[in-house]
């Protein structure tokens, strides 16, 4: 196989993994009118479809979170997008914002020490900074919420996309590398936990069908980037 088409092989997988990462990061930011109108004209469901099936994904758990989605998005057809997004808001505040106790609490420090801002934190911000990326005056969370996590790896796998299209080898392993150690050093190590506390804890689908889809993907995630990374590094003729 020549250059030209590893290339175009890579540059397809890095724009669906692109488009996914964007899905789920937007499912775990706080319900908009946006989100629910990607639910009800099955946009939102259709992109997850899609882009698994041509990273060749046939994981029997991720068609069963697929279908949990899928299933709670019909019970809404036709219904009226308001009352879908309050109660997407309502269950969104009770698990992951409180306001007491909150049983899904979405950062990665908490997780991994027991508070908001701690040393991941740091580490968080700095892999970002390491990748060109400043965290926006507007963004009024912190770095290391699961939407922000998960935004960055679309973030990275874009600039993947793009060092293909320049045809630049070095910068695609620049950013492969940023996303093999993201994933191994951050977000494997605290989102089968924070995954597991949602699919106990909520009583909307929506939420429990996201988390199930997050915690399979990601849990395939580092094997593709590390056997890219292999593949990237061959000689080619």
């Amino acid at each position: 196989m020549n250059k030209g088409v590893y290339m175009l092989s890579w540059k397809n997988g890095e724009l669906i993994r692109s488009v996914i990462y964007s899905v789920l990061s937007n499912g775990f930011n706080y319900p908009s009118k946006e989100l629910v109108e990607e639910m009800q004209n099955g946009n939102f469901l259709e992109i997850l479809s899609h882009a698994t099936f041509k990273l060749s994904i046939n994981d029997i758990e991720i068609k069963h979170s697929l279908e949990t989605i899928n299933n709670y998005i019909e019970t809404w057809n036709g219904m009226n997008y308001e009352n879908l997004l309050k109660e997407l808001q309502v269950e969104y505040t009770r698990i992951f914002i409180g306001p007491m106790y909150v049983p899904c609490p979405p950062y990665e420090s908490v997780y991994r020490e027991g508070l908001v801002m701690q040393k991941s934190t740091i580490e968080v911000i700095e892999t970002y900074a390491e990748a060109g990326l400043e965290i926006s005056t507007n963004y009024k969370d912190n770095p290391d919420h699961i939407g922000a996590e998960l935004e960055f790896m679309h973030y990275l796998c874009k600039n993947s996309e793009e060092a293909i299209n320049e045809d630049n080898i070095e910068k695609m392993l620049k950013f492969l590398t940023i996303q093999e150690r993201f994933i191994r050093d951050h977000i494997l190590i605290w989102i089968n936990k924070f995954c597991d506390d949602i699919i106990h804890t909520t009583t909307v689908d929506f939420y429990k069908g996201l988390a199930m889809v997050t915690k399979v993907y990601l849990k395939l995630e580092l094997e593709r980037v590390e056997n890219l990374i292999s593949e990237v590094k061959k000689p080619r003729n």
